[in-house]
């Protein structure tokens, strides 16, 4: 998937971010309504370590969705729930 400029990412679910300043991060509209001022900005995982200020000065200019999950049943886990059998739902690949 090629890089989408950051007007068109959907606003209701997290994707893969660019910003110009922290490069590739993970990231979510935050629509910031509880604030006294409400001012919507693109909200990423880096944010506690930087802070909001910083957030907000380093916008994303473009974003992509994020990659599917690696199978969360790996081998190792196979083999085990093979051996003691999956019980009430334990199981994660379990349909």
């Amino acid at each position: 998937m090629e890089w989408q400029p950051i007007e068109t990412a959907p606003k209701d679910m997290d994707v893969l971010l660019h910003c110009p300043g922290r490069g590739a991060v993970r990231g979510k509209w935050n629509a910031d309504q509880y604030a006294r001022v409400p001012r919507p900005y693109w909200s990423n995982d880096r944010e506690r370590t930087f802070g909001t200020r910083e957030t907000r000065d380093d916008q994303p200019t473009h974003w992509m969705p994020l990659p599917e999950a690696p199978n969360a049943r790996s081998e190792p886990t196979a083999r085990l729930f093979a051996q003691v059998g999956s019980t009430d739902g334990l199981d994660p690949g379990a349909q």
